[in-house]
């Protein structure tokens, strides 16, 4: 398997169960901020994966227990350019 494609998968595994286990600590007045969360992936999301270095882009909670967009990268220090 391409090592790219297999560092891909191991990314949005490892998104898949952290979403998973946090979801339930954090199921309680949330719904507004992932709505959130989830519309400025949408509208950002083709720039996101144009940068060379991110291999995929979803919603999550930050360390604050916020909903978030997350950005996952090939390696630690790619670089997002603000708008």
């Amino acid at each position: 398997m391409n090592k790219k494609l297999s560092l891909f998968l191991l990314l949005i595994s490892v998104g898949l169960l952290t979403a998973l286990a946090a979801g339930p600590a954090f199921a309680g007045n949330h719904g507004d901020d992932v709505g959130k969360a989830k519309q400025a992936k949408e509208n950002h999301v083709d720039r996101l994966l144009a940068i060379q270095g991110v291999v995929g882009v979803g919603v999550g909670y930050n360390a604050e227990g916020e909903a978030a967009v997350v950005v996952y990268t090939t390696k630690p220090g790619v670089t997002v350019p603000k708008k």
